[in-house]
């Protein structure tokens, strides 16, 4: 991270907050899979805190961004745009699960913006699903988050940070907005801390997932080399985790799609 933000010039814009830790007892008797889980609330919760309780200085914004995002070249210039309108939204994510069917809308933006020249668009937070790897708040967003989390945080019985932030979103307790294209993303290792045991079916879905959100991550959706790539990787894990029967269906199901759209035909 540190080599990032030196190459991108932002070395001075940012601090390294610890993160707070907790217990796998202590997380699962609140409803958590794992320790991890209850430490990212805990330290949410206190970097809030922490940033609210500082001096307000104009045009500020919060940008809560996790060791191991991957920042974009044009990170710098969105910031710095963000700073000079940063009202009509409390939140705004740069990365972020998408459902498929809005994976394809994102898709649909990305040709309309390309037609009318613009580089970066913003999608209604209301599809986000999860993902807090890179969040951008103003002080107003801040506070709201904050309150927020420390109402749910009172409850015996938590689920996690991103179901929180989602249900906050989805009940217009935060006005947020996804960037598209991506302009960060995550590593493609998928072995997690953060949530514990899930099944091979569970860590399959999230793995095939996170590739989609990599292809519509910036420096990889406007680079042909970059997107071919992310697409191969892709595949290769597809290959990699699933049997030939189920892999015989695949291809039976993207033949009929193809059939469909009109890039194959019944010859």
């Amino acid at each position: 991270m540190d080599h990032q933000l030196h190459g991108l010039g932002l070395t001075h814009c940012y601090s390294r907050f610890t993160a707070c830790e907790a217990s796998l007892e202590e997380a699962q008797s609140r409803g958590l899979r794992s320790a991890g889980e209850l430490g990212i609330w805990r330290s949410l919760l206190a970097l809030l805190n922490h940033w609210l309780a500082e001096e307000p200085t104009e045009n500020e914004l919060l940008h809560i961004l996790e060791d191991d995002a991957i920042l974009d070249s044009s990170w710098p210039e969105f910031i710095a745009a963000l700073m000079r309108e940063s009202v009509g939204w409390d939140l705004i994510l740069s990365d972020s699960f998408l459902p498929v069917d809005l994976y394809f809308s994102a898709l649909r933006l990305l040709r309309s913006m390309q037609a009318g020249h613009l580089q970066v668009g913003l999608l209604d937070g209301g599809c986000y699903l999860g993902c807090t790897a890179s969040m951008v708040l103003n002080r107003a967003g801040a506070i709201r988050l904050l309150n927020g989390l420390k109402q749910i945080f009172k409850q015996q019985r938590l689920a996690s940070v991103d179901m929180a932030l989602r249900g906050m979103i989805r009940s217009s307790g935060l006005r947020a907005l996804i960037t598209i294209p991506f302009l960060t993303t995550i590593s493609t290792d998928f072995d997690s801390t953060i949530q514990g045991f899930r099944s091979d079916l569970a860590l399959r879905s999230q793995g095939l997932d996170l590739y989609l959100r990599r292809m519509l991550y910036n420096s990889h959706y406007r680079d042909p080399v970059a997107s071919r790539s992310e697409f191969s990787d892709a595949l290769a894990f597809l290959k990699g985790n699933t049997s030939m029967a189920e892999q015989q269906y695949l291809l039976a199901d993207l033949i009929a799609i193809g059939r469909r759209q009109g890039w194959l035909i019944n010859y």
